[in-house]
């Protein structure tokens, strides 16, 4: 499940990274968020080959519920539309799966890169090793558990305790930070995780990303802050829908 918006000059790439799979069975859904770039031709030159939504301007909470209830899949797996799958990512998760018996989500590592793909740092998330991630919420609170959203995946029998997620919470709207959400919502199901520390992807940094640019300190801690809270209230059950 592909999420994009306003990110036409990236998104041919991500879409090609999810169809070359060496997984034979993959389904690529791809929600456009209301993009006003030329997004819409991108998608439009793939064909058949992926099924394309368009949305109007949810943000990313909004796009990824489209996402999940149009999919058919046994497993599910997100991508942002800046960042790229590993031939092998969808491979390897359905292995792990397989192997891994109490495991309803997992997340991975991803290479940093630039805009044109040239490697810039480390993994993120930053585990080095392979390990259960219990459903403890207050690990999801004090952000000790994170990952970026193209690094996670779950299992179908997951969705209807995650699924839909809320688009608000108090006055704090969704349209960024969603993987912070995401997780804190898996948690607080109960759900058990797994952490890989194998590099599956690619998460490219770049000059249109959300605080790229922003010289304005106070109003970055301020969406800190109230993405932390909001995250604190779903990790601990006291997020509405």
């Amino acid at each position: 499940i592909i999420t994009n918006h306003n990110y036409g000059r990236f998104l041919a790439a991500s879409i090609r990274s999810a169809l070359d799979q060496t997984y034979p069975n993959v389904e690529i859904i791809v929600i456009d968020d209301g993009s006003t770039d030329d997004s819409l031709e991108v998608l439009e030159g793939f064909g058949d080959g992926i099924r394309a939504i368009l949305s109007r301007n949810l943000g990313q909470a909004g796009a990824l519920n489209e996402g999940v209830a149009a999919s058919r899949g046994e497993d599910l797996f997100f991508l942002d539309a800046d960042d790229l799958c590993a031939p092998n990512r969808v491979a390897r998760i359905v292995e792990y799966f397989k192997t891994a018996a109490d495991a309803d989500w997992i997340h991975h590592r991803l290479q940093v890169v630039d805009e044109r793909l040239e490697r810039v740092g480390a993994c993120i998330p930053e585990s080095t090793r392979t390990d259960r991630i219990p459903a403890n919420a207050w690990r999801v609170a004090e952000r000790v558990v994170v990952a970026p959203t193209s690094a996670i995946a779950l299992r179908r029998a997951t969705v209807p305790a995650v699924f839909p997620l809320p688009r608000t919470l108090g006055n704090v709207e969704l349209r960024w930070d969603i993987d912070a959400v995401l997780i804190a919502r898996l948690t607080a199901s109960g759900a058990v995780g797994w952490g890989l520390a194998e590099n599956l992807g690619s998460y490219r940094r770049h000059s249109g990303q959300q605080y790229t640019g922003y010289t304005d300190t106070a109003a970055i801690l301020e969406r800190h802050i109230a993405v932390t809270r909001v995250v604190a209230e779903v990790a601990t059950g006291l997020g509405s829908d």
